[in-house]
């Protein structure tokens, strides 16, 4: 992790699955595998379109508050199966 970051309980985990399509999704996938995780980003099967221009490249560009960089996320998926089974952690992002 760069500069040796913590998070409270301990280390970032190395692995994260972000639930949602939205922009707070997007910018907090981004970020993540900014700080050194491997991401994947999951959306339901029925808003498949809010991922479909990610899911050949896997990247996002990250320019604003949280950060500014280039990031290739591990995986962009609709199958829940996958992207629950794969990761230590996952962070679930609603619209509010």
């Amino acid at each position: 992790m760069p500069g040796g970051r913590r998070y409270r309980g301990g280390a970032m985990p190395k692995s994260i699955t972000v639930l949602g399509g939205g922009n707070t999704a997007f910018a907090a996938a981004a970020k993540l595998t900014l700080e050194g995780a491997r991401v994947t980003l999951c959306e339901l099967p029925e808003f498949r379109d809010a991922v479909t221009p990610i899911e050949a490249s896997r990247g996002i560009a990250l320019e604003g508050v949280a950060g500014r960089g280039e990031a290739a996320l591990e995986s962009v998926t609709t199958d829940f199966s996958h992207a629950l089974g794969a990761n230590e952690l996952v962070l679930l992002s609603v619209a509010g």
